[in-house]
């Protein structure tokens, strides 16, 4: 397998794009590249659904379902609380690392640990968890990207993939 990492700036914004190809030469993207294709602006995914439906996918849930699980976590749940961005990769980490047992506290532990870990490392990287905070941030620093939230769904997908 040959990997090949491009590292391009639009408007200022990194995207690391990962692509691997195969002996057939079969191309596949990082989970982070296909969420942020999701976010273009001409999908019309929200950020949540963006994070989200890569790893949902790769769990085997149907990409219907996917959608509709996550719209309504976009744009911080609609009214600009915690980050869309953010909400998907909870719910993909949730998948992943939580049990239906709900006896397991085991698996609280483990998802609680991780979900911890990436919001401080949000906070700490965009200043805030809050979507209405996170946007007039970019709005006094004239952010002039057609989807200035790009970063976060990107930044998102990026540590979800480290962490899964």
């Amino acid at each position: 397998i040959l990997d090949i990492i491009i590292l391009f700036s639009k408007n200022s914004d990194f995207l690391i794009q990962t692509i691997y190809t195969n002996k057939r030469g079969a191309i596949f993207m990082s989970q982070q590249e296909k969420a942020c294709r999701y976010f273009q602006a001409e999908t019309g995914y929200n950020c949540a659904q963006s994070v989200f439906l890569p790893f949902a996918e790769s769990m085997g849930i149907p990409q219907e379902q996917a959608m509709k699980l996550s719209a309504a976590f976009g744009g911080g749940v609609a009214v600009g609380q915690i980050c869309g961005a953010l909400c998907g990769a909870a719910m993909a980490l949730s998948y992943a690392v939580s049990s239906a047992d709900p006896k397991d506290t085991q698996a609280k532990q483990a998802y609680r640990t991780a979900m911890q870990q990436l919001a401080q490392e949000f906070e700490q990287t965009f200043g805030s968890l809050q979507c209405q905070a996170l946007k007039a941030r970019d709005a006094q620093q004239a952010q002039t990207e057609e989807r200035p939230c790009m970063k976060y769904v990107s930044f998102c997908a990026e540590r979800l993939e480290t962490l899964l």
